[in-house]
């Protein structure tokens, strides 16, 4: 009998867990997110220096949280948005708009996107 106590206790706490790290997710990924959205602005009104920066401060925060992230979801979508940074990078020193644009509006919806399969909602469950 103790055994299925013990059991059913872990997976309470298994279950803790994984809500609670589902919903701290979002507000993790919000960021870089509205970094890159703002990039794509400011890139669309040629402004290449706040472009610049902005991407340059999502991809610091994307790699500072890339670890965290890269233990709780599949690394294929991490691979895709590592791939997108390397692209901005050159789309930006090519000063590329529609490119540049696209691939920030790209990798805000992608970042967004890592907690939406991971949140608590009856679809997920």
């Amino acid at each position: 009998m103790k055994h299925l106590w013990f059991g059913a206790g872990l997976l309470a706490v298994l279950l803790a867990v994984s809500l609670w790290l589902g919903d701290s997710m979002q507000t993790l990924h919000e960021d870089p997110a509205r970094d890159l959205e703002k990039a794509a602005r400011a890139a669309m009104e040629e402004d290449w220096a706040l472009a610049t920066a902005l991407y340059n401060r999502s991809e610091k925060n994307w790699q500072s949280r890339r670890n965290r992230t890269a233990v709780l979801i599949h690394h294929d979508l991490i691979s895709q948005i590592d791939m997108g940074f390397a692209a901005l990078e050159n789309y930006a020193r090519r000063e590329e708009t529609g490119s540049f644009a696209a691939t920030c509006d790209q990798l805000a919806i992608q970042i967004r996107s890592i907690p939406q399969s991971h949140r608590f909602r009856w679809w997920n469950f």
